[in-house]
């Protein structure tokens, strides 16, 4: 029942002889439950008004993000990348087997030194 029943059931309200009447009663939680209905729509009217206020400031951070990414995006240039010297692609394959027999007869001559054995 609507407020338009509320206002004809508080027409009747005292009307009658007995002080509780069953129209009294009703006309009572009627008025209750519009309450609980005034505050609950209250409270969800908080809340949206708090997650939108929340959403504008969300979206209001993003846009400066990209307005700092544009900025950088249009002051940057690869040439300020620091140019390291390119190696070649490949070792010969000579100088692979010069550097690892070199390598290896070190260790031969060396190992006995340090590990103390004699050959």
């Amino acid at each position: 029942m609507g407020s338009e029943g509320l206002r004809i059931l508080k027409k009747f309200k005292g009307a009658s002889s007995s002080s509780h009447s069953v129209y009294d009663d009703r006309v009572t939680r009627l008025e209750k439950q519009l309450e609980e209905r005034d505050a609950e729509a209250q409270r969800r009217d908080e809340e949206a008004r708090i997650r939108d206020e929340e959403a504008r400031r969300t979206r209001e951070r993003l846009e400066e993000m990209e307005r700092q990414m544009h900025m950088f995006n249009a002051t940057y240039r690869p040439s300020m990348h620091i140019q390291h010297p390119k190696l070649p692609h490949k070792f010969p394959s000579w100088a692979i087997w010069t550097v690892w027999a070199v390598g290896v007869l070190l260790f031969i001559v060396i190992s006995p030194t340090i590990f103390h054995m004699h050959i």
